[in-house]
């Protein structure tokens, strides 16, 4: 009766600490690809549509929040997005409106869009308007955008942040 015991508590703790390392790895590897259009030009400012889809190449289930996404141009900040207007598909949207990413999978498209205001656009940089409004396809404007969210685990919370570059 002790071996048997001794032996579960053994297999419990190689279980448990597999877990905790795939959740490790889970924190580190979960990819988030961002795509990003220019929507249209209206009064307010240009609207950007940006698509992102998360990856997770681990053998966990995790969960997150709608990340935060901001776009930045030479390192100052254009805009930012809102909770509110991120559209979760429903196959990967849980009851809290948590994303909710199973192992070896990915989320599909989740989208939202941002306004850059046109104070943001005049104040960064009077060439960024021109090349915006310029239909030509050769000329591109790369944006940094930055991605904040939270992780949710069974053994606990961890923040994400992730940087790309993306032409527009």
């Amino acid at each position: 009766m002790n071996t048997i015991k001794y032996i579960a508590i053994g297999i419990g703790t190689f279980l448990g600490g597999k877990y905790l390392l795939s959740l490790n790895r889970a924190r580190h590897k979960i990819l988030t690809i961002v795509t990003a259009k220019k929507d249209k030009i209206n009064a307010q400012g240009i609207s950007v549509l940006l698509s992102y889809n998360i990856k997770n190449p681990t053998s966990a289930n995790v969960k997150m929040r709608a990340p935060l996404v901001k776009l930045l141009f030479n390192g100052k900040l254009l805009a930012s997005s809102t909770m509110q207007v991120v559209e979760i598909p429903q196959s990967v949207k849980d009851a809290e409106g948590r994303i909710v990413i199973k192992a070896f999978k990915e989320t599909g498209q989740i989208s939202t869009k941002i306004q850059i205001p046109w104070l943001s656009v005049l104040s960064i940089s009077p060439h960024l308007l021109t090349r915006l409004q310029n239909q030509d396809s050769s000329e591109k404007i790369k944006l940094e955008i930055e991605t904040i969210s939270q992780i949710y685990t069974l053994a606990g919370d961890y923040p994400i942040e992730e940087k790309t570059t993306i032409e527009l």
